[in-house]
């Protein structure tokens, strides 16, 4: 429109009416110059902030898978040992006595591996 307007004003200098109506349109031409950047502003500001929410996310799902398989890895060899002693077989007579001990060193190796786990994490 401005450029439109001006072409009209080489034909018609002196005329006072079309010079209000190209400096109008060339307000309105800077405020929707502004109001886009603003806009493209606020978009970048939501995406930034979605994008920090989902980081923020990330890691607490991240803290809570560690946490779950901290568990797993505590009771891996005593779920392990219990399946293999646990079947229905004929288990040798040095065994049958030992349920507390092999109890113990499934424990033991779970914090063990608990323990090593965390030691790297840090």
């Amino acid at each position: 429109m401005v450029q439109a307007l001006e072409q009209t004003l080489v034909q018609e200098p002196d005329d006072r009416e079309i010079r209000d109506f190209r400096d109008r349109a060339r307000e309105l031409e800077r405020a929707a110059e502004l109001l886009q950047s603003d806009a493209r502003e606020t978009m970048m500001f939501w995406q930034a902030e979605a994008s920090e929410e989902h980081a923020k996310s990330a890691e607490r799902l991240g803290n809570i898978l560690f946490k779950l398989n901290l568990l797993t890895g505590f009771f891996l060899p005593l779920v392990a040992l219990g399946g293999l002693f646990g079947m229905n077989v004929d288990l040798p007579d040095f065994v049958q006595g030992m349920f507390w001990w092999i109890f113990c060193g499934g424990l033991t190796v779970g914090g063990l591996i608990l323990w090593y786990v965390s030691r790297e994490r840090e």
